[in-house]
């Protein structure tokens, strides 16, 4: 292949996004990737640079550089990594003549739900942008079935459906066993309304009286909503809720994650499914709400693990509440021993670029 058969990956700065590389690099086409990174502010990931076997470019969320637009006009094919951009970059997307090449999209939770509740003009100019550059892309990539299903119904238009993901089970560690008596339990993953904190820790109340230790990630998300969280997990828990509002280097975010016994996540669209797959793998015992995609991405299917479902919680004890029998441990690890081994994700990769 020569520099017109490249394949330009478009992806934002985040925490995942050396990993998600460093999954394209073991492809079979990975000697054709290009990458994209569009910064945010959050997150630096400028070491890749470093690394002379990828092949990186960097761009701000307001527009596209000379060398990232050359790039994108000598490609063959181009993913994007979630459409979460801002109304003036997917602009400069739209307009680049596209007409000829495969593009693809894999979906990132909020690029969906976003859409589904639309309360600002820049949300209503970033749809519309949105839309019309969808109309370009022939591809959804995403491990849930459900959200191909969303997309092909919100934007009322058939893709052609991809099962890829990201996460391998070796980023995960193993389960670390701290000394107090205590039940650690996880509360969501930022500080993002979705995630219903509120309205959990009213039925949590319960268990107020046990020995519990409530972890809750604020440190990503809406400062404001960060606090008023906060404020409210303190009055109802005291000195038994900690709310994360720093963020942890990955080892260190992935320690707590190893010593979590039970862990919720209220969230009412796709989202957190790296930290759910690693608290599986880890055994814990993990409820969702069972409205989203991810209930029957966990449940159903030929390969399947066990999630339990928040609407439980309101009516069981707190010896049921934190029962997790050997048998559904054992279910979630040997699940995530598949789905998660990096060979079988990269062989998703594999069919998915043999069929640009």
């Amino acid at each position: 292949m020569g520099k017109f058969n490249k394949i330009v990956h478009i992806m934002p700065e985040e925490k995942i996004t050396g990993d998600v590389i460093n999954i394209l690099k073991e492809t079979e086409l990975s000697e054709y990737c290009s990458y994209i990174i569009v910064k945010n502010g959050r997150y630096e990931t400028e070491d890749l640079n470093k690394d002379s076997s990828i092949d990186v470019y960097y761009c701000d969320n307001k527009c596209l550089n000379w060398n990232t637009l050359k790039l994108i006009l000598e490609s063959k094919s181009i993913v994007f990594h979630s459409l979460i951009y801002s109304p003036l970059l997917l602009f400069f997307f739209l307009l680049c003549p596209l007409r000829k090449k495969t593009i693809s999209w894999f979906i990132w939770g909020t690029d969906l739900y976003s859409d589904m509740s639309i309360t600002t003009i820049k949300m209503k100019l970033r749809f519309l942008i949105k839309r019309a550059l969808l109309k370009k892309i022939t591809n959804i990539l995403t491990p849930v079935y459900g959200d191909y299903e969303l997309a092909c119904d919100i934007y009322n238009k058939e893709f052609k459906y991809f099962s890829t993901r990201y996460m391998d089970k070796s980023i995960f560690n193993e389960r670390s066993h701290h000394s107090e008596d205590s039940i650690n339990i996880l509360l969501g993953n930022s500080a993002t309304k979705s995630n219903n904190h509120i309205d959990i820790l009213k039925i949590l109340a319960k268990y107020k009286n046990d020995n519990i230790e409530i972890i809750c990630p604020l440190s990503y998300g809406d400062t404001h909503y960060a606090q008023e969280v906060s404020t409210f997990g303190k009055k109802i828990f005291g000195n038994k809720f900690f709310p994360l509002e720093s963020i942890l280097e990955r080892s260190e975010y992935n320690k707590m994650l190893s010593s979590i016994e039970i862990a919720i996540f209220n969230f009412d669209r796709q989202q957190g499914i790296g930290n759910i797959n690693a608290l599986l793998y880890l055994g814990a015992k993990v409820y969702i709400r069972k409205t989203t995609t991810m209930w029957n991405f966990f449940n159903q299917g030929e390969v399947h693990g066990k999630v339990f479902s928040i609407d439980e919680i309101s009516s069981i004890d707190f010896e049921n509440f934190i029962f997790y029998s050997k048998e559904d441990q054992i279910l979630n690890r040997k699940y995530l021993e598949i789905v998660g081994d990096r060979s079988f994700i990269i062989n998703e990769w594999n069919l998915f670029f043999k069929n640009l």
